[in-house]
């Protein structure tokens, strides 16, 4: 996601250093990941935790303060992978999107999930 862009910044890798150490990763998992070698991620099967993990790479994308369409690509890929509604991946990328470098209301948030949840 990161590179997506094209252009990889410090803030950006200092996130996935943190997400990656969160889901118990080393540095140097971390590196193989980022530089697409190979290396198994075991996802976790509830829902809610997989749209967790969906919304850190949200926040990767807008650290920036751009999502461009590559990049919006990619999040569609993953969410496809993390096995979210697409309907839900959609909504949620138009919401950072038209909330970009702003905070997003956080009753607005949950209403746009629970819209989805199953």
């Amino acid at each position: 996601m990161s590179q997506a862009d094209g252009d990889e910044n410090i803030k950006e890798l200092a996130f996935i250093k943190e997400i990656g150490h969160r889901l118990g990763l080393n540095d140097e998992n971390i590196l193989e990941i980022k530089e697409n070698k190979a290396f198994e991620l075991n996802l976790p099967r509830n829902e809610q935790e997989r749209l967790y993990m969906f919304f850190h790479a949200l926040q990767l994308v807008e650290i920036d303060k751009k999502i461009l369409s590559e990049e919006i690509d990619l999040l569609k890929k993953t969410g496809l992978k993390l096995g979210l509604n697409p309907l839900l991946v959609s909504d949620l990328i138009n919401l950072y999107i038209n909330h970009l470098g702003k905070e997003i209301d956080a009753n607005k948030l949950s209403a746009l999930i629970t819209k989805y949840l199953n």
